[in-house]
């Protein structure tokens, strides 16, 4: 199975909600860029219609933003949250699930994480600074994955 890039229009309809820029697909860093206090933060964006996130790696240590097809409904978990959850996944397209891994429906489709589209833009800035206020020790350890 190859990489079906359709995530596309999901990344253009996040970048539209947000003000974030869009990133060229050969960027491995993340899908889109959100400008925040000063900083600019890579932002992973999946589109998900059976129920599974794959290819998440929490090794960028960036906000994860999922768009559920089925349910309508946008996503967003914190680095140091995409981290945890991967803890307990084995590792998808590697050994150590920190490098890739995929996450279950269980994983992301949690109340916390929910966002309706008019407050997306603000949800990813608390995950962005939830992510930054996290102990260091999440970012050393992530650095040290890749």
């Amino acid at each position: 199975m190859s990489i079906s890039y359709s995530g596309g229009k999901t990344e253009r309809a996040f970048c539209l909600l947000t003000g974030a820029s869009s990133l060229p697909k050969s960027d491995s860093r993340g899908d889109a860029l959100l400008f925040h206090k000063g900083q600019h933060h890579f932002i992973e964006v999946k589109k998900v219609g059976s129920g599974t996130a794959n290819q998440v790696r929490p090794c960028k240590y960036t906000t994860l933003v999922i768009w559920s097809e089925r349910e309508n409904q946008w996503y967003v978990i914190p680095p140091h949250d995409v981290v945890n959850l991967a803890k307990h996944r084995k590792g998808q397209h590697a050994t150590n699930s920190f490098e890739c891994c995929n996450f279950g429906k269980k994983q992301w489709c949690q109340e916390k994480y929910r966002s309706d589209k008019q407050s997306l833009h603000r949800r990813v800035r608390l995950a962005i600074e939830e992510g930054n206020n996290a102990p260091p020790l999440y970012k050393k350890v992530m650095a040290q994955v890749r």
